[in-house]
């Protein structure tokens, strides 16, 4: 049995134990299975539900009567997660996790996937999409333990400027070299490129308005200093994280539109995360990738 594995039917409490524990208000009975939560709540669970839709919960023989005596099964989440996560595997509308702060809504999450909870683990990994911005470091390890391929592309562009220290422990080594390969694609000369080349703009000039190479000298120095902070906004929509306004778009600014499409094809042309995770494995396993 792995260490995350349910509790086996030698660990089941007696029920003259339950005297001393509080019961869940939304399970307090008719079930046939009794679960004890780390905090000591008991919840008075369907067998039928469990089996319907979750997987990794003891099976039916290991938490009815044995020899007469009902058991009691310790789990190690908190009676807050079992709450919820119970309520996933009965035919009700499903809990709302929006306010659920993102430490609570991650214990939820790791419960779903030890217990194959599958309606919590898709509901848990549409909200933690809103925190991808805060968390991206913990959002992406989850996703890559679990291997939610979806959630793991998403994130891997706010990551890839990180130093590999801080990447290397937290993901499973089926996607280091991946990993290393998309990092480096950027760390070792793109970004270094792209920064010589917000130097250029200085040199141009506007054919119809000197206001408008003002402006764009402005606005590229202000880019300079954004991308300098936050190199990952090169792989985002550099049309909404670096705007210009329509004005000055004009003919007459040819030179300075030209450099920025330039740019923005350049960072285009770059490998995604998701390519190398596939070019890995069509190498591992002899394919041509």
């Amino acid at each position: 049995m792995s260490e995350n594995a349910p509790a086996s039917p030698d660990t089941a409490v007696d029920v003259d134990s339950k005297a001393s524990s509080k019961v869940s208000n939304l399970f307090s009975s008719g079930g046939d299975v009794v679960f004890r939560s780390s905090d000591d709540v008991l919840f008075h669970i369907q067998q039928k539900y469990l089996e319907a839709n979750a997987e990794g919960f003891p099976l039916a023989e290991h938490t009815t009567r044995l020899k007469g005596v009902d058991e009691i099964v310790p789990l190690s989440e908190t009676s807050n997660v079992l709450e919820l996560l119970f309520q996933f595997t009965y035919p009700q509308m499903p809990p709302d996790l929006d306010d659920l702060e993102f430490p609570e809504l991650m214990e939820v999450a790791e419960a779903a996937e030890k217990y194959f909870v599958h309606h919590a683990r898709k509901l848990c990994l549409v909200r933690m999409s809103a925190f991808v911005v805060q968390y991206p470091l913990e959002i992406f390890a989850f996703a890559a333990e679990h291997d939610h391929k979806k959630l793991l592309y998403e994130v891997s562009p706010l990551l890839v400027f990180k130093p590999l220290s801080e990447i290397a422990y937290r993901i499973p080594s089926s996607i280091y070299v991946p990993w290393s390969l998309y990092h480096d694609q950027f760390t070792s000369n793109m970004w270094k490129e792209a920064l010589d080349s917000f130097h250029q703009p200085d040199l141009f000039g506007c054919s119809g308005d000197s206001n408008h190479a003002t402006y764009w000298r402005r606005v590229v120095k202000d880019w300079r200093v954004k991308i300098c902070n936050d190199p990952a906004l090169l792989l985002t929509d550099l049309d909404k994280s670096l705007d210009v306004d329509p004005k000055y778009k004009g003919q007459c600014c040819n030179a300075f539109v030209n450099w920025w499409e330039g740019i923005k094809n350049k960072f285009k042309l770059m490998n995604s995360f998701e390519y190398f995770v596939k070019q890995h494995r069509a190498k591992m396993s002899g394919r041509v990738f």
